[in-house]
């Protein structure tokens, strides 16, 4: 597979686009050329969703699209509700599913008149329509149709509706995500049952909305509540109880406060792990892991952590060979954050499709490191990932950028003409 292609597959891979690398070529040159006539057929769907994405984005692509019928419903939704100008260029109105109006209306309200089926919006439909265009109350009411996570994203956004709710009871168990979103919403809840969720959820508060922290039963926190607020607690350092904490509640707490060290008599119950978290964020704590521990007890995780923020420890690394306990996707971690070492690497074939994703995202350098069998793995293992957590730069962007580089290439490769 030559370069082109494999930078297209890794192109595509990243937006977890399952398609094949035909059609993903042809797509990218008719980005790259500005032209798109060349294309016979409509993209799967997978795909023409991308391409809606960056049109939506983007829309100035859409100066040379000539394929106007490959647009289905739901991609008219999409674009409209960031580009009404096209507008005029749509009349299949009758065909948006219900779903379709609640992409279109939350940006696009004035086309309200042209829907009709509002009773066949669920009540998660209605939750994303209301948080974004409250004016449509309105029409809706089945408040009591709504579940807690709707309650707790609506009030998050729209705290108005709050005279809507008729059980405050039954989100008793969300009052955090509420009232650390909307702190107003506070007297709404039993005080009773908020001390039922101490610790963890009032760090969870407190993060967000300090104000509130009169109101915190700090008498009632037992001594698990302190080990889950530790983590939570950077502005209420004072009121912690330092004598009840756990090593691990330590080792969150010192890389945010290390003015506490001399407070703290466990060290020697601190896991491995928690002494490489704790020298990458203060190195001045090298000394101290040192009268504890040794160097050839860090693992291959470890060494990676440490050496990502504190790479002149690569000396004690050596002197262990911990370079040999890291796997590819270790490897993958440190060089993303510290290129310089990659002559150390001989684990390259370690790195999954995941791995080399994320490390050419940051260290696109590395794309001849990569074995050709690797190749066409990596849009598989990024579609068995949670979408959230995978990259999403501006697809237009990503074009431009890597076919650049291709161009660069290909320019590079040429043979040199001789001069007369």
């Amino acid at each position: 597979m030559d370069t082109f292609k494999e930078k297209l597959n890794l192109l595509w891979g990243e937006v977890l686009v399952p398609v094949y690398l035909g059609e993903i070529e042809q797509v990218a040159v008719a980005f790259r050329n500005g032209d798109f006539d060349h294309l016979t057929s409509r993209p799967d769907n997978d795909l023409m969703t991308e391409l809606v994405y960056i049109f939506t984005a983007e829309p100035e692509w859409l100066q040379s699209f000539t394929h106007w019928d490959w647009f289905e419903a739901r991609d008219w939704a999409q674009l409209l509700s960031k580009q009404p100008q096209y507008a005029s260029r749509f009349d299949k109105w009758n065909e948006l599913e219900p779903h379709d109006w609640v992409v279109l209306l939350s940006d696009q309200p004035q086309y309200a008149s042209r829907f009709d089926k509002w009773n066949e919006l669920f009540s998660s439909d209605w939750t994303e329509l209301l948080c974004n265009q409250p004016q449509f109350a309105s029409r809706f009411d089945k408040w009591n149709e709504l579940n807690s996570s709707d309650w707790v994203e609506l009030l998050g956004r729209q705290p108005q509706f709050a005279d809507k709710v008729s059980d405050w009871k039954g989100l008793s168990s969300f009052w955090h995500l509420i009232v650390s979103e909307q702190p107003q919403l506070y007297p709404y809840f039993d005080q009773r049952v908020m001390k039922l969720l101490l610790g963890w959820a009032w760090g969870f508060v407190l993060q967000q909305q300090p104000q509130l922290e009169p109101h915190c039963p700090w008498e009632l926190f037992t001594e698990s509540d302190w080990n889950n607020f530790t983590d939570k607690c950077s502005l209420f350092v004072e009121k912690l109880k330092l004598e009840v904490l756990h090593a691990e509640a330590w080792s969150k707490l010192l890389p945010e406060h290390p003015e506490l060290a001399d407070r703290c008599y466990l060290w020697d119950e601190f896991s491995i792990s928690y002494w490489s978290s704790l020298m990458a964020a203060q190195p001045q704590f090298i000394s101290k892991y040192e009268e504890y521990h040794k160097w050839s007890e860090l693992s291959g995780s470890d060494w990676a952590r440490v050496l990502s923020s504190q790479p002149t420890l690569s000396g004690e690394c050596d002197k262990v060979n911990g370079w040999l306990k890291m796997n590819g996707r270790n490897w993958s971690n440190l060089l993303i954050h510290q290129p310089q070492f990659s002559p150390r690497c001989d684990k390259w074939h370690e790195l999954n499709g995941i791995n080399w994703a994320s490390l050419l995202h940051y260290q696109p350098q590395f794309a001849e490191k990569r074995p050709p069998e690797n190749t066409e793995s990596i849009a598989e293992y990024l579609r068995t990932m949670p979408y959230e957590k995978v990259p999403r730069p501006g697809r237009s962007e990503r074009l431009t950028r890597i076919l650049g580089r291709i161009e660069n290439e290909k320019e590079d490769a040429k043979p040199e003409q001789d001069c007369e």
